[in-house]
């Protein structure tokens, strides 16, 4: 007999229904299934006039949630995954695009305009009482300035410097952006459309985005980080009012009832600094916790502070330090702001799918909970293969070295490092005797020779100062470490410091002659020098702007990608003489040096183009990335990585990708699709066991593909956990 012809389960099914209905289980039923069927990446969020109403851009999706039912809403949008989001009085949404080039303008749930900017639009800047919308696009360096009523270009201002935030203030109608690699603030006329001034701050300004910013008094705050120093700006005068010594490796900088909440990784700490009474007060946190930003709620008592680690944390703090309570989440953080009309935190992340609130102190995930579970891959930014092809990954936020055995990838050494995060690792010999620059203590690990993932640490050589970077010189048997102000000296075969080298200015090295036993370095972005590994003195230097900067050892040559980002040199590192230049024909955000097949590698990520020179500076082919990226919802490639042993070229996409260029024939052969949210931050390949390794740090995870059809055959989870697939 049919099922459903059987009167009893007719019955039974009416039942269901009713009740069902009477008590409001279809909204509950529907509910679930939606929370189950629809994927939800939430990356930005902006508040209404009242702040009752949020809104959310994510990926294909706009969320519109109401503080005071706790409802969220999800409509259909054509967003990517990198988006930023404003909102005006007048209820209008303003959505900026960074990888499809375009602004979305909605009024509430109804899309009103699509408007095509420039390339890679990344701040939004809105005048409410103009009418004016400016958009900073990164790619191609202007800004739009859009009319919000009739949602047209009015005009296009060349700014032709990479910007890393700012503000407009509405009362001066003056718009600030801070120069990343310079050391000025960019004042921009609201009305006639040009820039008016520029201000002189410290080196690499640091305007949060939003910024720290008191509309009432026009007081806009910011770091700069090349020297460690608070600014202190007037928006409606535009002028410089005072600085102030600001500790190191301050990050984001939040403002509320005139007191400065600075995160710092570096040492653990949230630094407070009083505007009005110049006071400060210092937090401090877990060692295992990297502070990456602080919220204040002034009227209850709380402050809380967004950290990495090991499972990702909020810590609810009191206003004295004190910690209340510690939330732990689980992923990073794609946005974290706090409403102060409601008194109400939000959390949003994009890889872990959720949205949380906390309001009186207590929690909720609005979208879902994440899994909590304490991570070894946290942030990895590192991977290499190393001795007896063992595989290793290093790591920012869990603060760790991990090791795999080659065969099975299987983790079977860990190293804790003590330290900071953005911790980098080199070689000093060819024969692979690794150091690890432990940033945060300040300290150079020379590890043992591993085998098969057993890690241990020979010698911990005290530097005392900030380190930058480091490289060695094989032959001298010497390590070359960049601080602040100083290169210093290591002898390799004592691990302990033997010169300090004193620079004017703050260095990083370039890269080290190992048949020459020279060594380069970037000053300031302003000039070259040279330090000979014999006398450990500069014995040339040449001034040169300096936006990009490569040492090819095969031809001896530098090549200097201008500030400008559209002009190239070649120079002879011999006698630092400039023996080549070329304008290109077009601004390029990256360059690599492929030395085995005689080619330079220029990257424009806002239009996807690749251009191809040989090393005497001709154009040879330009590779248009877009070919291989047709339905890929986030195609701007961001880094580039040669590679020798496979006679290949990997363009890491943000998003979405990651491009395969022949380097012989400089033509696309493949591309390989990543897991949703990755941002692949590090690639190596093993060829002897065809593979192909990919470090995603938004995702911590470590995907493995073959070499030969570039499938899928791995992925080492956040657990270090390796789940073979074929």
């Amino acid at each position: 007999m049919d099922f459903f012809k059987n009167f009893w389960v007719r019955i039974v099914i009416i039942i269901i229904f009713l009740t069902l209905a009477a008590f409001g289980g279809w909204y509950w039923f529907a509910n679930i299934y939606q929370k189950s069927a629809v994927n939800f990446y939430p990356s930005k969020i902006s508040f209404s006039v009242d702040e009752n109403t949020a809104y959310i851009s994510a990926f294909q999706k706009l969320g519109i949630y109401d503080a005071s039912s706790g409802k969220l809403s999800l409509q259909n949008a054509s967003f990517s995954n990198d988006v930023e989001i404003i909102s005006g009085s007048d209820g209008k949404i303003y959505v900026a695009d960074l990888n499809q080039n375009i602004v979305y303008i909605y009024i509430g749930d109804k899309q009103e305009a699509a408007i095509d900017v420039g390339a890679m639009p990344r701040f939004l800047f809105l005048n409410d009482k103009t009418g004016r919308l400016f958009v900073y696009n990164r790619g191609s360096r202007d800004t739009n300035v859009i009319d919000t009523e009739n949602y047209k270009i009015l005009s296009t201002i060349k700014i032709d410097l990479d910007i890393n935030g700012g503000v407009l203030d509405e009362k001066s109608n003056l718009l600030y952006l801070a120069d990343t690699n310079g050391n000025d603030l960019i004042v921009i006329d609201g009305e006639t459309f040009k820039v008016s001034k520029s201000l002189k701050v410290g080196p690499n300004p640091y305007a949060s985005f939003p910024a720290a910013f008191d509309a009432d008094i026009q007081r806009l705050y910011l770091i700069s980080q090349g020297d460690n120093k608070l600014w202190v700006i007037d928006t409606g005068a535009g002028k410089v009012l005072d600085n102030i010594a600001a500790p190191k490796g301050t990050g984001e900088m939040t403002l509320n009832q005139q007191k400065l909440y600075i995160a710092n990784p570096n040492d653990h700490t949230v630094f407070v600094f009083d505007t009005k009474d110049l006071s400060t007060k210092k937090m401090s946190l877990s060692p295992l916790l990297y502070p990456q930003k602080a919220l204040a709620d002034e009227k209850n008592g709380r402050i809380y502070v967004y950290s990495q680690s090991r499972v990702n944390e909020i810590t609810v703090l009191d206003m004295d330090g004190k910690v209340v309570k510690n939330i732990p989440i689980g992923y990073p953080l794609s946005d974290f702001k706090f409403s102060e009309k409601t008194s109400t935190v939000y959390a949003l992340s994009r890889a872990g799918g959720f949205m949380l609130t906390i309001k009186n102190g207590k929690e909720k995930f609005i979208y879902k909970k994440p899994e909590i579970v304490e991570t070894k891959l946290n942030w990895p930014n590192n991977v290499t293969v190393g001795g007896s092809k063992t595989f290793y990954v290093l790591n920012d936020f869990s603060n760790s070295y991990l090791a795999f055995e080659p065969e099975i990838l299987k983790l079977n050494g860990e190293l804790t490092l003590g330290g900071g995060p953005y911790s980098t690792i080199f070689t000093a010999d060819p024969k692979g005797g690794t150091y690890i620059i432990n940033k945060g203590i300040k300290e150079l690990w020379h590890l043992n020779p591993t085998h098969l993932g057993i890690i241990s640490v020979m010698k911990k050589i005290p530097i005392k100062e900030n380190i930058i970077s480091g490289t060695a010189l094989y032959s001298a048997k010497k390590i070359y470490l960049a601080t602040d102000s100083s290169i210093i000296v290591v002898d390799a075969k004592k691990d302990e410091v033997i010169k300090t080298i004193d620079i004017k200015g703050r260095p990083t090295i370039v890269g080290a002659d190992q048949e020459r036993d020279k060594i380069f370095v970037n000053i300031d972005n302003k000039s070259l020098a040279v330090i000979d590994g014999n006398s450990d003195a500069v014995e040339n230097s040449l001034k040169i702007d300096i936006g990009r900067v490569l040492f090819d050892k095969t031809n001896s040559r530098i090549y200097v990608l201008g500030s400008d980002k559209k002009s190239l040199s070649a120079i002879d590192s011999a006698n630092l003489k400039v023996v080549g230049q070329t304008n290109l024909d077009d601004s390029y955000n990256e360059m690599v040096v492929a030395p085995w097949v005689k080619k330079i590698y220029l990257l424009n990520s806002g239009k996807n183009k690749l251009s191809v020179l040989n090393s005497s500076l001709k154009k040879i082919t330009t590779v248009d990335i877009n070919e291989s990226l047709k339905g890929v919802s986030a195609p701007q490639a961001t880094t580039i990585y040669p590679d020798e042993k496979t006679n290949k070229i990997f363009l890491a996409h943000r998003y979405g990708q990651i491009t395969v260029v022949d380097a012989v024939l400089d033509k696309i052969i493949a591309t390989i699709n990543l897991p949703y949210a990755a941002n692949p931050t590090s690639l190596k390949t093993d060829p002897e066991n065809n593979r192909l390794y990919v470090a995603n740090k938004w995702l911590n995870q470590v995907q493995v593909y073959s070499l030969t059809d570039y499938t899928l055959m791995a992925e080492i989870d956040a657990q270090g956990n390796t789940h073979w697939l074929k």
